[in-house]
Formats: structure tokens, sequence, C-alpha cells
């Protein structure tokens, strides 16, 4: 994975207990052979909100809730998303971190990662910019279904 090989200095892992620490976790997908960075996130402890977001995806498979409420979760489970994970000494460091690989990934493909922010549940800003993009995109569909 090219984010291991990029950030060396780095113990990622993938298996194992995770650790009671700072730290960053980006999930990526597992439907291909190329894998995909979907989402890249800062914690305090990794373990809690490893297993938070592990249980999130579980309870939203289950639920088969729409794509709107929480798009997070359903790309990540869309994808089969997988997660490493590395600690770091505190959550600054980590939280620096994670704005370095997110640019890092913007300038290797030219995008951000697919999903972004926990904040996008129904209530927040992003959800509303959402939804407003959504009215818009239906009101300006033509009669083929086609954007106009």
């Amino acid at each position: 994975m090219a984010l291991k090989e990029h950030n060396k200095k780095y113990e990622w892992s993938e298996e194992g207990t995770i650790p009671k620490k700072p730290g960053v976790y980006v999930w990526f997908s597992c439907n291909k052979s190329v894998k995909r960075v979907l989402y890249i996130g800062s914690t305090v402890d990794l373990r809690k909100r490893i297993t938070q977001e592990r249980n999130w995806i579980k309870d939203w498979q289950d639920s088969k809730e729409s794509y709107f409420i929480v798009p997070v979760l359903y790309i990540l489970a869309k994808f089969n998303a997988k997660v490493v994970w590395v600690p770091t000494k505190c959550s600054r460091e980590a939280k620096e971190l994670e704005y370095r690989l997110i640019e890092w990934h913007r300038a290797l493909t030219g995008t951000s990662p697919y999903a972004y922010g926990w904040d996008t549940k129904t209530g927040s800003k992003i959800a509303y910019a959402r939804s407003w993009a959504q009215g818009l995109h239906s009101r300006m569909k033509g009669a083929s279904g086609d954007v106009v």
C-alpha cells in the first residue's frame, strides 16, 4: 500500500490489538486488486474510535438506511472497507499527520478521499449543503433524466 511506503517513519498496523493511544487510521477499499483510500481520520484513542466505527458500519448495514443519512458508512460498507492505523505520541501529532496524509492523497490522486467527515450526519452543515445540492439536481433534471 502506497500509504505505508510513503510514511515509513510510522509503524502501520492492520491486525492485532489496537492500542489505546492517539493516532491516525485509514479506511481503504478491498473490492478490487487496487486498494483505494476512502477515509483518513485521527483520534485520541485508536481502539475506541476504530471499534466505534466498525460497530457503526455493521449497525448501518443491518438497518439499510439511506445513503444520504450517513454517506461515510455507505461508502465504507459498499467498498468492503478495511482499516489500518498508526499510533502517534500525542493527539496533536495525530491531527497533523491526518492533515498531511489528506494533502498527500490530494497531491497523488488529484482528489480528496471518497468519504469525508463523520459530521455529515443529519443536521450538520455538510448535510444541509448536500440536501440543497440534491434538491437543485432534482429540479434541474430534464424529462430524459439528464441534468439540463
